[in-house]
């Protein structure tokens, strides 16, 4: 072969190693941080080495660039055309929030303030978290107390005790008994007898007085003693005057109370609208009880009945007693004709001589009142007791 011949095929062995069949020039290629320039100056290398090496050889054209003893194109060793001491990545040092927009960074994760369902997505409570209601009771519910009680409230829409009171009244109550005038009463006659001096021994004869009737009698002057009279109580009687007041029970506070559906979104109890203004919040159990432990400890008892058995005993009177007072009046010449003066029944004095005398009694009588007792009282009933916080 002639020199000329030789020297074309060195050049034509030469050109697939310069020529990039990427389109890319080896200016653009240099200085570059990539792996791959590593891979393709290897490739160079191996390629004008294949290229001279061997005598008798004729080079043969490789489109990719890489020798004739790579069909990948890269250097002897790496099947992936990469160098064997990098790993393909940027920099080397790059971290996986770095590259992976999808990565959680656990600094930024968000806590569990007790409004929310954790970190199951759940729902978010928009109100109050009410703790949890113990076993026994019910609720939870607001309750509105005062003179009149509101209407339940717009976001505890639902009625759950509507006439419930506190602080019970019964007011004062009385009785009484009193006895009218005794009434049927009379006095029976009395005795004109004349006495000693010394009103200690009887003398002549007596004369009875008939109530009220003028009677003839023969009384020189003298000493004289007049009986007392009997009081006659046979059918008298006195009618009873009962008095009685017994007002009407009063509550000082009306107490209603009202619920809420209870939603989701509270890691314990549950979930419900802000507690109103002038409202508590509430458990609830029917009775009078002691509040468990815990937050539900103000206790409030109400009652949604009384019983009212307040009544007076019956007012009587018992037989009338007394006595019989009035006096005897002596006349001369006659009944009234000539007054002389009047002698009391039960003394003994001197009189002036007298043809009449008449007895005008006066009976003192009365009756005793019994009865007219207040019995019962007033209790209440329908015992709600409610433990708020």
């Amino acid at each position: 072969m002639s020199r000329a011949s030789i020297a074309c095929a060195g050049l034509l062995a030469l050109v697939p190693a310069c020529f990039d069949p990427t389109g890319t020039s080896a200016e653009s290629t240099v200085g570059a941080p990539t792996s791959g320039d590593e891979s393709s100056s290897s490739a160079t290398t191996a390629s004008t080495t294949a290229s001279t090496a061997g005598t008798g050889n004729t080079a043969t054209s490789d489109p990719t660039g890489a020798s004739s003893g790579d069909p990948t194109g890269a250097s002897s060793g790496d099947p992936t055309g990469a160098s064997s001491d990098t790993d393909g990545s940027t920099g080397g040092s790059s971290t996986a929030s770095e590259t992976d927009p999808t990565a959680t960074d656990p600094s930024t994760s968000s806590g569990d303030d007790g409004n929310t369902s954790g970190d199951s997505g759940g729902p978010v409570c928009a109100g109050q978290c009410a703790p949890d209601v113990p076993g026994g009771w019910q609720g939870p519910v607001v309750i509105n107390e005062g003179a009149d009680a509101d209407p339940c409230p717009a976001d505890f829409p639902q009625l759950v005790h509507g006439d419930q009171h506190a602080e019970l009244s019964p007011g004062n109550a009385t009785c009484g008994c009193e006895c009218g005038d005794a009434v049927g009463v009379s006095c029976g006659a009395v005795t004109v007898q004349q006495t000693n001096a010394m009103c200690t021994a009887s003398q002549g004869l007596a004369d009875v007085l008939q109530p009220n009737v003028c009677t003839f009698v023969s009384n020189a002057a003298g000493t004289y003693a007049i009986s007392t009279p009997s009081l006659q109580i046979g059918g008298a009687s006195c009618d009873p005057e009962a008095t009685e007041s017994i007002p009407a029970p009063t509550w000082g506070r009306d107490v209603r109370s009202c619920s809420a559906a209870i939603a989701e979104g509270c890691d314990g109890g549950g979930c419900l609208p802000s507690t109103p203004d002038a409202h508590q919040m509430c458990i609830w159990a029917a009775g009078e009880a002691a509040c468990p432990p815990g937050p539900w400890s103000q206790q409030v008892i109400t009652y949604g009945d009384l019983d009212d058995d307040r009544d007076c005993t019956a007012c009587s009177c018992g037989t009338p007693t007394g006595s019989c007072g009035g006096y005897v009046e002596l006349n001369n010449q006659g009944c009234g004709v000539i007054y002389l003066g009047d002698a009391s029944p039960g003394t003994c004095a001197v009189q002036p001589a007298a043809s009449h005398a008449t007895y005008y009694p006066e009976p003192d009588a009365s009756c005793t009142p019994s009865g007219g007792s207040l019995v019962g009282g007033v209790a209440p009933t329908d015992a709600i007791t409610y433990c708020c916080m």
